[in-house]
C-alpha cells in the first residue's frame, strides 16, 4: 500500500504543476502538497493550527476507505477488492471579488486537473483507477474541499511464497558433465 500512495503522489505532483495550476487561475509559488489522510480536514476545519497546519493551498490527501476487503487468492496472494481510494482536494477561499462571495467557480478546473491525472492511473500491483463518485463539503469556511472516489483493485504480494508453501535448498548438486558415450 506504501508503493500505490507514493505513485498516486507521484502522479499527482508530475501532473498537476505549478503552469497547470497558472492556466486555471491559481497563482501558487510552491508545489502542490499531497499527503496521506491522516484526519487533517478535522484540523483544519477546527482551526486547530497547533495540531496541523497545511503546507501549502491546493492540498491533496489521499486516503484508502477502510476496511479493505482481502480475497485470498493462493501462494501468499491477496487481492483487495475493491480498494477505495478517497481523495480530498483543499482549496484556500475567501471571496471571488465579484460579488458571489462564497462561489470558488476555479475548484471545479482544480477538480477537473485532479481527474485528469488519476482517471486510468495504475499504481504498482493495482488495476486502473475509475472515478466512482465525488462531492463537494458544503460546510467551509475558507478552506473549499471537494472530494473524489477512485475504486481500483491491488494485488498484496508481502506472503508471497514458493511453489509448495516453503523454501528450501534442493539436496542435489547440478552436475554438467555429458555422460553420454
Amino acid at each position: 500500500m506504501k508503493q500505490v500512495f507514493l505513485d498516486i503522489q507521484a502522479q499527482l505532483l508530475a501532473t498537476i504543476t505549478q503552469s497547470a495550476l497558472a492556466g486555471i487561475g491559481i497563482q501558487t509559488e510552491q508545489p502542490i502538497t499531497v499527503e496521506l489522510f491522516n484526519n487533517q480536514i478535522a484540523r483544519i476545519k477546527a482551526l486547530d493550527e497547533s495540531r496541523y497546519i497545511p503546507k501549502s493551498y491546493p492540498f491533496i490527501i489521499v486516503g484508502f476507505v477502510s476496511p479493505l476487503p482481502f480475497k485470498q487468492l493462493g501462494m501468499g496472494y491477496q487481492m483487495i477488492d475493491p480498494l477505495i481510494i478517497r481523495i480530498h482536494i483543499m482549496r484556500e477561499f475567501y471571496d471571488a471579488g465579484d460579488g458571489t462571495n462564497d462561489q470558488d467557480l476555479i475548484m471545479f478546473d482544480l477538480r477537473n486537473l485532479v481527474f485528469k491525472a488519476l482517471f486510468r492511473f495504475e499504481p504498482t500491483n493495482a488495476a486502473s483507477m475509475v472515478r466512482t463518485e465525488e462531492y463537494v463539503d458544503e460546510d467551509h469556511t475558507n478552506v473549499v474541499h471537494y472530494v473524489q472516489e477512485y475504486a481500483s483493485n491491488y494485488i498484496d504480494t508481502a506472503g508471497q511464497q514458493p511453489a509448495g508453501g516453503f523454501l528450501s535448498t534442493p539436496p542435489y548438486t547440478l552436475n554438467e558433465t555429458n555422460t553420454k558415450s
